[in-house]
């Protein structure tokens, strides 16, 4: 329920979906969000390198959501492959808040070690304390995967333990330019430009307080790096994403009805309170509603969820 809590109070952000209402049966909490999720971004990238442009796009729009967050008093510390999403018209979505937390209460720090092994910056690893800057470390890591399609810390894949890998992260310390394997080095391909390697190393700094985007201008900073310099950061919600095809084919996929049909994803009005739930029939069949979308039980059974149940 804190992650309800935490998204409910935020403000409207491209990138970050409108919580609409949660509620809850015998065995499940729902959550009703304001946009239609296609899958995860790991879905798109897989095994597959991406281009340098996509991964600007995709780098671009997280660290303004990220900052959205930030600016709420919140620590994302879900910026991974596996839990940003992508929406049905192929924008990245925050989605995910199991391990985000409000810091206004804490002086803008916390010390609980939780996440993505590959992505923790090391001040989580050795528990010194942590605030806003690892996500802007996670955004790093994300964009080097994103470049290469395979972790820094573990680019051969061989099953690395987390301990090594903590070891290898808390040993980083940026080579610029090298492509040499080991720590304190990233394995860059040859094919990840000079400018895409400065700004992972730059989100990847050691120093938190050095980080990009932890320097004292925020965002700013990062739409001022070199690599983002083809970015259009004013309409950027508006313009026409990488991968959009292949996200409206997993939405089609996903949410068809057990006949094969396509249902409307018509939302209802929101009136900022709830309100909306007048303009919701809520009988629904399991398999395709809004609140069970991926059909985990899939047996066409009815079942009616009221604004009651909120």
């Amino acid at each position: 329920m804190r992650e309800v809590a935490l998204v409910g109070a935020l403000p409207p952000c491209p990138f970050v979906p409108i919580l609409l209402a949660a509620f809850s049966d015998k065995s499940r909490l729902f959550a009703v969000l304001g946009t239609v999720l296609a899958c995860e971004l790991s879905a798109i990238v897989g095994k597959e390198k991406l281009d340098e442009e996509s991964a600007k796009f995709y780098v671009a729009c997280l660290s303004r959501a990220l900052n959205h967050l930030h600016d709420q008093e919140i620590v994302c510390r879900t910026c991974t492959l596996d839990t940003v999403s992508l929406d049905s018209r192929g924008f990245p979505q925050l989605a995910d808040f199991s391990l985000s937390k409000n810091v206004s209460d804490g002086g803008g720090r916390t010390y609980t070690l939780c996440g993505t092994p590959d992505y923790l910056a090391p001040e989580q690893i050795t528990k010194a304390g942590h605030g806003f800057e690892v996500d802007f470390w996670s955004l790093g890591v994300l964009a080097f995967e994103l470049l290469t399609a395979v972790s820094p810390w573990d680019p051969k894949e061989t099953g690395m333990s987390e301990m090594k890998k903590y070891s290898a992260i808390t040993s980083f310390q940026p080579k610029r330019g090298s492509t040499a394997e080991g720590a304190g080095a990233l394995p860059y391909p040859t094919h990840v430009s000079k400018e895409a390697r400065s700004i992972i190393e730059d989100f990847m700094c050691p120093d938190p307080a050095a980080r990009l985007g932890c320097r004292g201008a925020g965002q700013e900073d990062i739409q001022l790096d070199p690599w983002l310099s083809s970015v259009t950061w004013d309409t950027l919600e508006t313009s026409d994403p990488p991968h959009k095809p292949e996200c409206a084919d997993l939405v089609t996929k996903y949410y068809a009805t057990p006949d094969g049909e396509r249902p409307s994803f018509e939302a209802p009005n929101y009136h900022g309170s709830n309100q909306w739930c007048d303009d919701w029939d809520f009988t629904c069949t399991v398999g395709y509603t809004v609140a069970n979308a991926r059909g985990e039980d899939g047996d066409g059974r009815k079942r009616s969820l009221t604004k009651g149940s909120l």
